[in-house]
């Protein structure tokens, strides 16, 4: 008998080694949805089975049993596809999703403001990676089509208190309070083909690329984006290899919709600030002079009007 059978603990399998594409920079943690599965697994080292009502004819989501990094979540992402993807029956679709958690308890709350922040910057890129329904799920909105989301969220960076954030949205603060990890639920179901590892070595990128900026204001990163192009931001944050190949030449165009999610982000957290700029730009649509707004750069508000006038242009 094995002395895990006696005390009812697992032994502890993670050895913190770098794998060939995801760096143990970060524990994750995977869920993974199935709708119509059937199938003899036998013995999971990684992962669990678990029922899910909101699914249909006998779903279910498969859990990593504990958050792995690495090496690690290599060979747990290996037997998943070998055990579960490769020799059982079961549905990929619309209403499955494949959810990731990346730990940020290890992280200062001006290292999550800019994760969240250069994450409203690039949605619109991390959408265009995973399937086009996905934009209109109502189980993973983007913040570009919710400005209520990016409302809580914005006020739930300066509270520090995430409970009151949307979990349905692509990107659930509301986990940290349950988990202490951010999570990623735009990523449709998995099939054998899903490439898991570069997506979740993307979502690592997010959280290392950023650290570099933990000290830079919100303000001076948007002033960044207007002084180069999105490509550049984009490559300094995600450094991917894959990035000459998938966004080049195209995301400065693509990324407007982003950018003004993270305008927002740096607005709705000053009181009465996005009012105040409503106020004003309805005053210049009228002919009439704009006065200074309180609590925000010139410099930036300029920024601001700018990609404003880009949009409404489009």
């Amino acid at each position: 008998m094995q002395l895990k059978e006696v005390i009812g603990h697992e032994p502890d399998i993670r050895t913190y080694k770098d794998g060939e594409d995801i760096p143990a920079d970060s524990l994750v943690g995977i869920e993974v949805e199935l709708e119509a599965f059937r199938g003899d697994l036998g013995e999971l080292v990684y992962w669990r089975m678990e029922h899910d009502g909101s699914l249909r004819e006998g779903g279910v989501e498969f859990v990593l049993r504990q958050p792995l990094t690495g090496f690690d979540l290599e060979k747990a992402i290996n037997e998943l596809y070998d055990k579960v993807l490769q020799n059982c029956k079961y549905e990929s679709n619309i209403r499955t999703s494949t959810h990731i958690h990346i730990d940020v308890r290890d992280i200062s709350t001006e290292h999550l403001r800019r994760i969240v922040f250069f994450y409203a910057m690039f949605e619109r890129f991390i959408y265009d990676m995973v399937s086009p329904e996905r934009e209109f799920s109502f189980y993973c909105a983007p913040l570009f089509s919710s400005v209520q989301n990016r409302r809580r969220i914005a006020e739930s960076l300066d509270s520090h208190n995430f409970r009151r954030c949307p979990k349905y949205s692509g990107l659930n603060l509301k986990s940290i309070n349950n988990y202490g990890s951010l999570e990623f639920r735009m990523h449709q179901g998995m099939t054998k083909e899903t490439n898991l590892r570069t997506w979740i070595a993307l979502l690592l990128k997010l959280k290392t690329g950023t650290k570099a900026y933990e000290d830079v204001p919100l303000d001076h990163i948007l002033r960044l984006y207007s002084e180069n192009s999105a490509e550049v931001l984009l490559e300094q944050i995600l450094g991917f290899d894959m990035f000459n190949k998938t966004v080049k030449n195209r995301y400065n165009e693509r990324l407007k919709g982003s950018m003004r999610s993270a305008q927002d982000m740096l607005l709705l957290r000053r009181e009465n600030t996005l009012k105040q700029m409503e106020r004003q730009w309805y005053r210049e649509y009228n002919g009439q002079k704009g006065g200074d707004i309180e609590g925000i750069d010139p410099e930036v508000l300029e920024i601001l009007r700018n990609r404003r006038d880009e949009i409404l242009n489009q």
